[in-house]
């Protein structure tokens, strides 16, 4: 029967409260729920700010925010809205699309009877799609092209 020597921790004024902030920004990142969080944190914050006495304040940042980037010749000067559509949501759907060719690749949708469902919904979900913007594109304008 041994006897196991207890660990003692010491804590030395060596550590700064930017190794703690760092050493627990690192375990945050390391779980694979991490970015899920972070997305509905961010999106909490968000709507809360939107909805608030602040709304002004939250429509001007996308709006008035100006970001320029020069390379070169090339330059794009736009509002922070812009770079959201154009850019973050390009970036968006690119991962998407990677992630649904690992999936038909090597994952759930390899074999014809495991996408079969997930197939059928999604295009179901265009055709209704499409099919409520007609009646509704019908009912509101015939003559909207000429």
């Amino acid at each position: 029967m041994g006897h196991e020597t207890p660990k003692i921790r010491l804590r030395t004024s060596s550590t700064t409260t930017a190794d703690r902030i760092s050493l627990a920004f690192g375990r945050f990142t390391s779980l694979s729920a991490a970015s899920g969080v972070l997305l509905v944190g961010v999106a909490a914050v968000a709507m809360v700010w939107a909805n608030s006495a602040w709304a002004e304040s939250y429509v001007g940042l996308f709006q008035k925010l100006h970001l320029n980037v020069k390379l070169g010749g090339f330059g794009w000067d736009a509002p922070l809205l812009l770079w959201i559509n154009d850019l973050l949501m390009a970036v968006f759907f690119f991962m998407v699309g990677l992630e649904i060719k690992r999936e038909v690749l090597f994952g759930e949708l390899s074999s014809m009877k495991r996408a079969s469902l997930p197939l059928i919904a999604a295009t179901t979900g265009v055709g209704w799609g499409c099919t409520a913007g007609g009646y509704r594109r019908r009912r509101t304008s015939r003559s909207r092209w000429g």
